[in-house]
């Protein structure tokens, strides 16, 4: 049996490491290390596609800008967006899945 009566999510989908003399080093996290699955939903694979690509579009945005700021507030607010989709808002939050692209405004 699961138990679904606790559902545990990372602050934050981005973060940079950083060591002395070494350039910051981007990392994202996505699917289940982002979001645990919530199964009863059937929002698993969706948040994890979702996640990847909101990953994928935040480090296109580190290699163009360089910008820590832009590339996490970018992040954040694709994360923030992602959390709150739910088997019930999923329709009235996402476009037509047939127009989604890496970008997240496209979503």
């Amino acid at each position: 049996a699961f138990d679904f009566s606790e559902v545990h999510r990372q602050e934050g989908s981005f973060l940079f490491v950083e060591r002395p003399q070494c350039p910051p080093l981007p990392v994202c996290l996505a699917g289940d290390a982002l979001m645990e699955p919530f199964w009863p939903e059937g929002l698993g694979i969706a948040r994890g596609f979702l996640s990847a690509w909101d990953a994928v579009s935040t480090l296109q945005l580190w290699f163009k800008t360089t910008d820590q700021l832009v590339c996490t507030t970018h992040s954040d607010e694709a994360y923030r967006i992602l959390k709150s989709v739910t088997a019930k808002s999923r329709d009235s939050m996402l476009k037509p899945d047939t127009e989604w692209q890496v970008d997240p405004s496209t979503r």
